[in-house]
C-alpha cells in the first residue's frame, strides 16, 4: 500500500512538471493540444529616443510652381534689335501685360502646370541710317534716315514649367506705327504709316523673388514703302531681358 502510494506521487510530480513546459492551445475542433512553450519577443523600444518623422511627401511639379492667384503679369523689359532691312542695329523699349487663360488649358488637355495666356504688349523702337548716294542730276549727295517704331501686339503665350525653370512661346499680330525722317539736300521730308504685322517669340523665365527674371529672342515683321525710302520692311531679330511681375 505504502508503495503505490510512493509511485502515485511521483507520477503526480512528473506530471506537474511536464504541465509547466507546454502551453495547451484551442483547436478550431473545440479540442486542446500541447506543445513547447512558445516565447515571444517584444520589438525593442527606446524609452529616451524619439521616433524620426515621416519624410514629407514630394510635392508635385504643379505645387511647386503654384498658380498665379489673380492669373495676371506684368513684365518691362529691354532688349537689342538687329533689322532685317539696312538701318542700323538700335534698342527695344517694352512692356506686355499677360492674363493665364486656364479654360484654354483644360480644353487642349496641357499637362499639369503648363498655362496658356493672352498677352497685349507694347514696344518702341528708333532704327536708323546714314549714308550716301549718287544721282545724275546732283551727283553725291549725303542722308540720314531716322525712323520711329511703336508696336501694338496681341499674343497668345503657351508656359511649360519644368527642372525649375519656365520655357515659353508666343505667336501675336498687331499694328506697327511708323515715322520716317528723311534729311538730304538741307530738306527734311517726313511721312507716316500704320501697318500690320507679326511677331514670333521664345524664352524661358526663372523665379525669383515676386516674379520670374527671363530672356527671349524674338522676331517681328511689317512691310513699309515710303515715298523717300521705297518698299522696305520693319522686321528685325531682337535679344532681349525683363522681369516678369506676378499677381
Amino acid at each position: 500500500m505504502l508503495r503505490s502510494s510512493l509511485v502515485l506521487v511521483c507520477v503526480m510530480m512528473y506530471g506537474a512538471a511536464g504541465l509547466g513546459a507546454t502551453k495547451v492551445k484551442s483547436t478550431p475542433g473545440g479540442g486542446a493540444t500541447t506543445g513547447a512553450t512558445e516565447q515571444v519577443q517584444a520589438a525593442p523600444t527606446h524609452p529616451g529616443k524619439k521616433a524620426a518623422p515621416a519624410a514629407a511627401p514630394a510635392l508635385s511639379v504643379e505645387k511647386q510652381r503654384e498658380p498665379m492667384a489673380l492669373g495676371l503679369t506684368a513684365a518691362p523689359k529691354l532688349g537689342v534689335t538687329i533689322p532685317s532691312s539696312k538701318l542700323a542695329t538700335t534698342y527695344l523699349a517694352g512692356l506686355e501685360a499677360t492674363y493665364d487663360v486656364r479654360p484654354l488649358r483644360d480644353l487642349f488637355g496641357l499637362w499639369r502646370g503648363a498655362s496658356v495666356a493672352g498677352c497685349l504688349e507694347f514696344d518702341y523702337l528708333a532704327p536708323g541710317y546714314a549714308g550716301r548716294s549718287t544721282t545724275p542730276a546732283v551727283g553725291d549727295y549725303t542722308y540720314t534716315l531716322q525712323q520711329r517704331l511703336m508696336i501694338v501686339l496681341v499674343e497668345a503665350l503657351v508656359r511649360y514649367p519644368v527642372f525649375g525653370i519656365e520655357p515659353y512661346g508666343g505667336l501675336g499680330y498687331g499694328w506697327y506705327m511708323l515715322r520716317a525722317r528723311m534729311d538730304a539736300f538741307g530738306q527734311t521730308n517726313t511721312e507716316s504709316q500704320v501697318r500690320s504685322g507679326m511677331q514670333v517669340r521664345g524664352g524661358v523665365g526663372y523665379r525669383l523673388g515676386l516674379g520670374d527674371v527671363f530672356g527671349e529672342l524674338r522676331y517681328h515683321y511689317a512691310g513699309l514703302a515710303f515715298r523717300t525710302t521705297g518698299a522696305s520692311n520693319a522686321g528685325g531679330f531682337t535679344l532681349g531681358a525683363g522681369y516678369r511681375f506676378v499677381f
